[in-house]
């Protein structure tokens, strides 16, 4: 099938010397890798400068649902980043996300939801300034809704801990070692009635903020048992040291 979609670019792999495999999520398939041969020619169907990590592309394809890789005709920017690609911050955010993004992103299914709230976050990430060091944090939560796992909320109460393995807040500590103290569920907590436009009056420690983090891949990789390692997270933590 010939057609046209809007993509987010996640992660690009060497297949030979001048050939790549694109994996991008598209409004129109979801999930979908993309061949992409002669890499360094004027000709390819697609320049290296629209392979940032995060970029908002319109792809021209011919899709074929049976296939695991398809071919791009032509490729076009959607939105010029302004600030990501320059700013240390935020670039190191952006890695972090499309990585994030790579691992936990499977279906091969059309979702609109889900491309509106991923296109609107990385426009949020490109042009807002205040309060971008909780970016990933707010992200990581918004996310997870999306996933199956946004944390249950029915027990708002103070002096609450975090379980988990179940994603519910309790009154007292779980039989089982998976959960977070009060601390943290508390910083948890906070974060769950925040969003992107509030997140500039969050302030944290570096060391609350690092924390909080780890505990937000450790409740991913419990709940996606694919989600291995991400080897951005030292370096956002490093960046936030």
């Amino acid at each position: 099938m010939h057609t046209t979609t809007q993509a987010i670019i996640l992660h690009t792999v060497k297949y030979s010397d001048n050939s790549i495999i694109l994996h991008a999520y598209t409004e129109l398939f979801g999930r979908t890798s993309y061949m992409i041969n002669g890499i360094k020619s004027k000709k390819c169907a697609i320049k290296p400068a629209l392979l940032l990590p995060l970029s908002i592309v319109e792809l021209e394809v011919e899709h074929h649902p049976k296939k695991e890789i398809h071919r791009i005709k032509e490729s076009k920017i959607t939105y010029s980043f302004c600030s990501i690609p320059f700013n240390p911050i935020k670039n190191s955010i952006s890695f972090f996300v499309s990585e994030v993004l790579f691992r936990c992103l499977k279906e091969t299914e059309k979702n609109d939801p889900l491309f509106h709230f991923l296109s609107q976050s990385i426009l949020i990430l490109d042009n807002q300034d205040k309060g971008i060091a909780n970016f990933h944090l707010i992200f990581l939560i918004r996310l997870s809704s999306f996933l199956g796992f946004y944390p249950n909320m029915d027990n708002p109460a103070s002096n609450t801990y975090f379980d988990l393995l179940n994603g519910y807040f309790l009154s007292c500590k779980p039989l089982h070692n998976q959960f977070l103290p009060i601390p943290e569920s508390d910083i948890l907590k906070e974060l769950l009635h925040n969003s992107f436009e509030t997140m500039h009056t969050l302030s944290y420690s570096k060391e609350q903020r690092n924390n909080i983090l780890g505990q937000l891949i450790g409740y991913y990789r419990l709940h996606l048992t694919e989600f291995g390692q991400i080897k951005s997270l030292d370096v956002l933590q490093t960046l936030f040291s």
